[in-house]
């Protein structure tokens, strides 16, 4: 039988606590619609139009069929880049910023208003996890792609596929590195500029409404512990290319 924890994925926080068991049930119900709003409006629509085109020509119901899915990834493999460059990323980003700005926290507030914006984040955030995972689907299916051709495009055969992965940006170094930096500056006025713009990158998960849990920018004491630590250490791109080395 089913839980809520079988749904702990759907709360992809890297630093947080469980999602209370409100939110996680809230979000659940929201996720389930937004999958079906988008199987009924662009995925079950795309595969009827493909397997009647085939139809009209092959005659062939089964054999349409297994044709218009594949005619589907196909399409859904070359036209998702301009999908999300183009209408989902910029959705997206409003969502993040109207996230952002909820009042969640503020004694002033009825009850009522703490929960519409509990409401209002959930639906926001459920309905990127539907989307930004379709998407990734598609990516996904370009990675094994290329994976499978890879040896065709190469001509030095000691060159492994792995090994274009290596000099990927990976978020959390990218946190250390600025972070470090902040740490770092023996100005007192660039040092709190710096630790602003760090905290306003990476201070918040947006997709999150447990209201429990303080983001990274509300634990002050923990902020200026993290400064603590990185003053004087190694510079985490610097150990990182070290590693690289190793492995070369």
């Amino acid at each position: 039988m089913l839980t809520l924890r079988h749904f702990r994925f759907l709360n992809p926080e890297w630093f947080r606590n469980p999602q209370s068991q409100l939110e996680l049930t809230l979000r659940i119900s929201i996720v389930l619609k937004e999958i079906f709003i988008l199987a009924v409006t662009r995925v079950l629509p795309l595969i009827t139009l493909f397997t009647i085109l085939s139809y009209i020509i092959i005659n062939n119901l089964l054999l349409s069929l297994i044709i218009g899915l594949i005619l589907f990834f196909i399409f859904e493999l070359i036209s998702l880049e301009y999908w999300y460059k183009k209408v989902l990323l910029p959705a997206q980003q409003k969502n993040i910023v109207l996230i952002k700005n909820l009042s969640l926290i503020n004694k002033n507030k009825q009850t009522s208003e703490l929960i519409t914006n509990i409401e209002t984040a959930a639906r926001l955030s459920a309905k990127g996890i539907v989307n930004i995972g379709y998407i990734g689907m598609a990516a996904w299916g370009w990675e094994i792609i290329f994976k499978k051709f890879f040896t065709f495009l190469v001509k030095d055969r000691n060159i492994n596929y792995s090994d274009l992965l290596i000099s990927t940006p990976n978020i959390l170094l990218e946190s250390d590195q600025k972070l470090w930096e902040a740490a770092n500056e023996k100005d007192d006025e660039t040092k709190q500029q710096l630790l602003n713009a760090f905290l306003d990158k990476y201070g918040s998960r947006v997709d999150d409404m447990d209201l429990a849990n303080p983001t990274l920018r509300e634990k002050t004491k923990a902020v200026q512990k993290l400064i603590q630590l990185y003053n004087g250490s190694p510079q985490p791109m610097d150990e990182f290319k070290k590693r690289q080395l190793q492995y070369q």
